[in-house]
């Protein structure tokens, strides 16, 4: 059995617990984002009530599900969402960035019920989506 399919499944049990215990993770990913960069915030300055946020974030996790499933259409997600971003002056860089603030997230509100699985899966996909 190759590795990532050992592991597959983990980054979806992860945000099923993150869901769990924080409810909406909306304000926790947002805060932590903004706290790496306050430009972030800038770009959301026409989403007063957070609407483009909620659907950024809706469609990371689409993408981050679909790729621990081995869809191949997340990697295709990824790039469509670089390329609509460099619009707004985020470098493919930053626009990586995201999945590493909900992991980070995750992994902070998780903490003891985080697993050596769960990090293995989620460096793979990261690599995999960010390549």
């Amino acid at each position: 059995m190759r590795a990532n399919q050992a592991v597959s499944g983990q980054i979806i049990a992860s945000l099923e617990v993150l869901a769990e215990r924080v409810g909406d993770p909306f304000e926790l990913i947002y805060r932590e984002l903004f706290a790496l960069d306050p430009r972030y915030s800038e770009l959301f300055f026409l989403d007063p009530n957070g609407d483009v946020r909620g659907e950024m974030l809706s469609q990371a996790f689409d993408i981050l599900m679909k790729a621990d499933a081995n869809d191949g259409a997340a990697k295709i997600l990824v790039k469509a969402n670089r390329f609509a971003h460099d619009g707004y002056g985020v470098s493919p860089e930053e626009f990586d960035r995201f999945f590493s603030v909900i992991r980070d997230v995750t992994k902070t509100v998780l903490a003891d019920g985080w697993t050596p699985d769960m990090s293995e899966r989620w460096e793979e996909v990261l690599q995999q989506l960010t390549d």
